[in-house]
């Protein structure tokens, strides 16, 4: 079983001497499985959070409890790897404390995740470094994102109170228009250039460029919009 999973497996004493290691385990840390037995636990995964490590197994108050955090773990083929370790320990009357370790390699996830998070960073100074008013709205008529462009257009001091105007009552100068905006999107799959009339926060009139899409759900379903506003009011 403890070669058929997926997770490096390690048992240690209360001295952290591997008695046992798993392939994966082997894997994962660059060191051959018999080479690991009789290896201190530390010297293998590195010396991160030793102390709190050893005293929290040693104390007992990790015992029967599973303590787990991120690692990462330098091979010794000079390859770094970032892991999910788990610790937990175990008494008997017969063999004292046994100690168990689990280690995930999770170096592609986390990539994963960081290469998700720069790429959400860049639609994000993207979305609002444009220069024209980008809108994500709600079917039933809420902004729920926009960016400073629209703010500024729209003469909103925040985001907070532009996402609270109900936009046929308070943002269309003639409320039909956001439902001829609807049908047509329903229609085409799509709004360009339609030509509207808004009113700033201060009642102002503007007219606008408005180009919409659809946003649906996994049933296909309709159930917000988003697009861009090009003020053409001069």
């Amino acid at each position: 079983i403890a070669e058929m999973g997926e997770d490096g497996i390690f048992v240690f004493d209360e001295r952290f001497n591997i008695l046992f290691a798993n392939q994966v385990a082997s894997d994962i840390t660059g060191i051959p499985k018999t080479d690991l037995i009789g290896k201190n636990f530390f010297s293998v995964i590195g010396k991160q959070d030793r102390e709190f490590l050893e005293g929290t197994v040693i104390r007992g108050e990790g015992l029967g409890k599973k303590l787990c955090m991120e690692m990462k773990i330098l091979t010794p083929q000079g390859q770094p790897k970032e892991t999910d370790v788990c610790i937990a320990s175990a008494k008997s009357e017969k063999s004292g404390v046994k100690i168990y370790a689990y280690v995930r390699d999770i170096t592609v996830r986390k990539k994963y995740e960081r290469d998700l998070k720069n790429s959400e960073e860049r639609l994000r100074n993207l979305f609002e470094g444009v220069r024209h008013g980008l809108f994500i709205s709600s079917k039933e008529g809420k902004f729920l994102d926009c960016n400073q462009a629209l703010l500024d257009m729209l003469n909103y001091s925040s985001k907070a109170e532009c996402l609270n105007i109900d936009l046929q009552r308070d943002l269309y100068l003639n409320p039909e228009d956001r439902t001829i905006f609807q049908e047509r999107i329903e229609k085409d799959g799509y709004v360009k250039d339609m030509e509207v009339e808004f009113k700033k926060k201060n009642g102002e009139k503007m007219t606008v460029l408005l180009t919409g899409y659809p946003i649906r759900d996994e049933k296909g379903d309709t159930v917000g919009y988003q697009g861009i506003n090009l003020d053409i009011t001069e």
